[in-house]
Formats: C-alpha cells, sequence, structure tokens
C-alpha cells in the first residue's frame, strides 16, 4: 500500500518555544500509475518568491496550514491512505498549530513509522539511539541501498532563516544572493532525500509486518 510521506522543516525548538511554527512541510506523493511526486509547501508569504522559482520541486506554494492539512486529509481520503512520518515531531507541531476541528480530522490519518522501524533495528542488532538524523540513520542500518543523505552546508534551522531574510528582503527571486539560491536547492534535496528515505522504511515494514503494519503498537497517532 502507498502512503504520503511527509516531513516538516523549520527553525527548531529554542528556551522560548518547544514547538515553534514549521517553515516548510515536504510531501512525497504516490501517483496512480506508479512512483511518487515531491510537493512542498510553505507557512509565510515571504516564501512567495522562492515558489515562484524553478528550484526545488515543480509544485510549491505558500498555504495556511489548516488549509494545507483539509487538503492532506482529502487525499488521503481519495488514496485510501495515511500520512506516514518518522517520530512524534510532525504530529506534535499538527497539534500545537492547527485548529481543533483540523487536528481532529488529521490525527487519524497520521502514521508514526518509527516504533516498528525501531523493532526490526532491534532484531537485527543495531543500536537505536536518539540523535540528529535519526531517520537517516535507521534507512542506512536497514536499506543497503539507501545512500547518505546529506545536509546542507549550513544547520537546518539556520537555512531556514537565512531563507526567510531573503525573503523579507527581496520581493524577486532574481534579486537572491547566489549563496542562498544555493541553500535552498540543498534544503529541497535534503527533505526530498528524507521522503524518499520513508518509502525505503515503508516496504521494509511491509515486508516484516504486511500491509497493516499501520495498525500494530505506537504507530497511530493518538488524540
Amino acid at each position: 500500500m502507498k502512503h504520503i510521506c511527509i516531513d516538516f522543516e523549520g527553525v527548531g525548538r529554542s528556551s522560548r518555544e518547544s514547538t515553534p511554527f514549521p517553515t516548510m512541510l515536504g510531501t512525497l506523493i504516490p501517483n496512480e500509475c506508479s512512483g511518487h511526486r515531491y510537493e512542498s509547501w510553505f507557512f509565510d508569504s515571504v516564501f512567495a518568491p522562492l515558489c515562484r522559482s524553478t528550484c526545488g520541486p515543480k509544485r510549491k506554494e505558500v498555504i495556511e496550514i489548516n488549509e494545507l492539512a483539509l487538503q492532506l486529509v482529502d487525499l488521503c481520503n481519495q488514496l485510501g491512505c495515511g500520512l506516514v512520518h518518522y517520530s512524534h515531531h510532525e504530529a506534535k507541531v499538527l497539534k500545537a498549530h492547527l485548529r481543533s476541528e483540523s487536528w481532529r480530522l488529521i490525527h487519524a490519518k497520521l502514521f508514526n513509522i518509527k516504533p516498528p522501524v525501531d523493532r526490526i533495528r532491534r532484531e537485527r542488532g543495531y543500536p537505536v539511539r536518539r540523535g540528529q538524523n535519526e531517520l537517516a540513520i535507521a534507512c542506512q542500518q536497514l536499506s543497503k541501498r539507501q545512500g547518505v543523505i546529506e545536509q546542507p552546508g549550513r544547520s537546518l534551522a539556520d537555512t531556514c532563516r537565512r531563507l526567510h531574510a531573503s525573503g523579507a528582503s527581496h520581493k524577486r527571486w532574481s534579486n537572491w544572493p547566489e549563496s542562498v539560491k544555493q541553500l535552498a536547492a540543498d534544503f529541497f534535496a535534503y527533505n526530498h532525500a528524507d521522503c524518499k528515505a520513508l518509502v525505503s522504511l515503508i516496504n521494509i515494514v511491509e515486508n516484516k509486518y504486511g500491509d497493516s503494519w499501520f495498525e500494530t503498537k505506537g504507530v497511530q497517532v493518538q488524540a
């Protein structure tokens, strides 16, 4: 069964905010015939120049987060699938920033693939430790064909801040500094790679637990 893979990027936690508003959500959506299409969604109009550019995926838009949540719910209903993410982060972000009705509709579609992935890692003798880029580590352990997921030259949080600053200063993409344009390209590539890693993990988990893997312990998000 094909699912929609989702991955948030943002400025990261701080002493003031444990769940800050996200910068972007990357999605890998199954096509009707085969393969997936990568799309991205930003939540601040300062990213409009980036969304109008040819950098990154063909479809990238600025959207209000509740509107996006409802669109994703409708798409899940059309495809008969769920929204697969890695760890509790995506669900925490959505719960923190969605209206209660939007959260009520989307939470039943959220599948955290980390619990079954961790069970397989332990069965195969791999250490399971919390840390940076844990998704990439899990994928490299279990999927020999998956390459290393390279982070942008700067930290993801700093990259988000640089992109935001350029969007606030320059309304035209052509006026963005070349160094920031490259950061944007690396940013999209990193997020896309994370989403593709989720597809690999879904295949591994389905081989172990079958198509109903999302009914196993710890996968479905509690309201």
